[in-house]
């Protein structure tokens, strides 16, 4: 009910108050990223992000596979130094979903998780800045798979993420 008024509640809180912005980590494993983040005040922003592609996963005894590929997410930062609109260090939380499948062999793959974020843009007066941030996540991951034979379960661990993003803000 809220998510309709996000981008306007954004728009009321400064110069700047929204960033577009693309993952070049995994534009490199062929998934296209694509993260908003609404900058509400000087101390406080949301990021969501959305992607999709087709990755390639290596197998070493066996024929690597090619899955197609979506994902979501959604981060709340707080910046500790500077501002969400000129740059600074940032902390938070973060939220990941990710669905992933193969035709052929009949293959769905999901992950779930959430985590805590460090980070650091990088803003520059005209617009562009650079984004780069890390964390560690608990996240569950689930295999199905209707083809006869196949291996299926479920599992969780913790696991260490990192990425890098250049946008625009307006």
């Amino acid at each position: 009910m809220l998510a309709p008024a996000l981008p306007l509640l954004a728009l009321l809180a400064g110069d700047q108050a929204v960033a577009f912005s693309v993952s070049v980590p995994k534009a490199v494993v062929k998934l296209a990223e694509l993260q908003i983040e609404f900058m509400f005040t000087d101390a406080f922003s949301m990021a969501l992000q959305g992607g999709f592609g087709a990755p390639t996963f290596d197998r070493t005894h066996a024929k690597d596979v090619t899955m197609s590929a979506w994902d979501t997410g959604l981060q709340f930062r707080g910046y500790f130094t500077g501002s969400s609109s000129d740059g600074g260090a940032f902390a938070g939380a973060a939220g990941q979903y990710i669905r992933s499948g193969e035709k052929s062999m009949e293959l769905t793959v999901q992950v779930v998780g959430a985590g805590g974020i460090v980070g650091y843009k990088w803003a520059f007066e005209f617009g562009p800045f650079i984004d780069v941030s890390g964390g560690a996540g608990y996240g569950y991951y689930r295999a199905d798979s209707t083809a006869e034979g196949a291996d299926t379960g479920s599992a969780h661990s913790v696991y260490p993420f990192f990425n890098v993003n250049v946008g625009w803000a307006i």
